[in-house]
């Protein structure tokens, strides 16, 4: 997918860029998680991520975290990896992901 952010006859800016290209393939998951959960959470915690825009469940697995706590929301920021890819999944869309419990449910 291209997407063009400047119009004909326009100069294009130092500051910001004018196309972005982003790719459909191995797409990435990025979630805010409550700080609590840093011991639970963990590279390679399988969890399902059900989408907004189709309501539906994939699986997904955590590949790594970004190593910060923010102070003043007490989140950490996580990446992820969908197991379960499909066409119907584009960039930009958003879900809720869903941990199971330490006892596995």
């Amino acid at each position: 997918m291209i997407e063009l952010t400047i119009n004909p006859h326009e100069l294009p800016s130092s500051q910001r860029p004018f196309l972005t290209i982003v790719g459909t393939s191995d797409l990435e998951l990025e979630l805010i998680v409550p700080s609590r959960l840093i011991n639970a959470v963990r590279v390679s915690t399988e969890f399902q991520f059900v989408i907004d825009e189709t309501q539906r469940s994939y699986r997904a697995r955590v590949s790594r975290a970004a190593g910060v706590v923010d102070a003043v929301s007490q989140t950490l920021k996580l990446y992820a990896a969908l197991i379960d890819q499909d066409a119907e999944i584009i960039p930009g869309m958003s879900g809720t992901a869903q941990f199971a419990n330490r006892d596995g449910r």
